[in-house]
């Protein structure tokens, strides 16, 4: 039984989808309440002064998601405990028993504010520090009813444990490079980008991110910020509805400089599910266009970029040639309140608050050739 456990391991590696029911698996069999698997690698060749030089990846049964979730909330940062775990005399699986002394369960806030209320006082777990520089936490938990994990069981996990070291690190791996391509091959067009995780954590950014640091702030723990406060705004807002997005929509909206004129456009592209897998945690690629030619973009484009719809389109981009509202509905024949209706649409499609605005932004689009986006598709 052991056996075949190994051999999915490894599977895990190469098809990552497949960790959270192995881990499932792994939990059921000691009556655990969940399981779940995090790694931190260095990003060779990564800049620091950027976006840091490391990876964070995790994955989880999902009956242990929200536990996870929740303990990355710093309200509930115990450092001292995974500190004790991992200076154990012994490279193995401990119980919290016995790294923690009885008084600790009331110290601790991951026990004391999260766990115990829960219902889940009791775990298991383990840290991996391989030569990489890498470190793995393998973790455990179980109702408080179940009682504390005994070393019968531990001494189980132990014959996991050098198993899920290696898979965990050659899909950490594969993942960050995965990413780290992907920034990398939209460099190669020309684009800066960078790519994410749910919590807007930066795994992969290319060089020509550097070149837009009047734009973006670096914070701690590889996250940043757009200067422009509603372009900020408009990034969280995207990157929180990425998950509950069936369509998977490309959203985009402009990023202002100090005098509030509209420089880029950011494109948040979402990493679908079929192109992303559990573990990473890959979320989206951040993509920034430059605003700097003077010339109506195609209604096509336009519509691509905000997620317009066929008539916001084409008033937006009858605002770029100067046309007035009267124009337009004599044009397409429909009413002036309803081309008016489809301006406000567009106001607060590209977050422009005049329709002046939205004609500086829309003729300042540039994506390929001059030549090419003066064609009318």
């Amino acid at each position: 039984m052991t056996d075949d456990l190994i051999s999915q391991i490894y599977e895990c590696a190469f098809k990552p989808e497949r960790w959270p029911g192995l881990l499932s698996d792994v939990s059921a069999r000691l009556s655990g309440a969940g399981a779940s698997l995090s790694i931190t690698v260095r990003a060779e060749g990564a800049d620091q002064a950027v976006f840091g030089d490391f990876g964070h990846f995790w994955t989880a049964s999902p009956d242990a998601r929200p536990i996870v979730a929740a303990m990355g909330d710093p309200r509930f940062d115990s450092p001292s405990f995974f500190d004790r775990l991992s200076r154990g005399d012994e490279p193995r699986f401990y119980g919290d028993n016995e790294v923690l002394a009885p008084g600790d369960y009331e110290s601790l806030p991951m026990f004391r504010d999260l766990l115990i209320p829960m219902g889940l006082k009791w775990g298991a777990g383990t840290i991996f520090r391989p030569p990489t520089g890498a470190t793995i936490v393998f973790g455990m938990r179980r109702k408080t009813e179940h009682g504390p994990f005994q070393r019968e069981e531990t001494q189980w996990l132990d014959l996991l444990r050098p198993h899920v070291a290696r898979a965990t690190l050659i899909a950490a791996r594969l993942q960050l490079e995965r990413a780290e391509a992907a920034a990398q091959t939209l460099a190669a067009l020309g684009l800066p980008a960078l790519v994410c995780d749910r919590d807007g954590a930066v795994q992969a950014a290319n060089a020509l991110i550097d070149e837009n640091e009047s734009a973006l702030v670096w914070r701690a723990r590889n996250h940043f910020a757009f200067r422009d406060k509603l372009a900020d705004v408009k990034w969280r807002q995207a990157l929180t509805s990425i998950e509950s997005d069936a369509c998977g929509a490309v959203r985009s909206f402009p990023v202002r400089d100090a005098a509030h004129i509209a420089t880029r456009v950011a494109h948040v592209v979402p990493i679908r599910r079929t192109a992303r897998d559990l573990f990473s945690q890959c979320c989206a690629a951040l993509v920034l266009t430059p605003v700097n030619a003077a010339i109506a973009p195609p209604q096509d484009l336009v519509r691509s970029l905000f997620d317009f719809t066929r008539s916001e389109a084409s008033v937006a981009k009858g605002l770029a040639q100067g046309q007035t509202v009267d124009d337009m509905a004599t044009k397409s024949g429909v009413s002036a309140n309803t081309v008016r209706s489809h301006v406000r649409a567009v106001l607060e499609k590209t977050g422009c608050s005049r329709q002046a605005d939205v004609v500086r932004l829309l003729v300042g689009l540039t994506l390929g050739r001059a030549d090419s986006m003066n064609e009318d598709p």
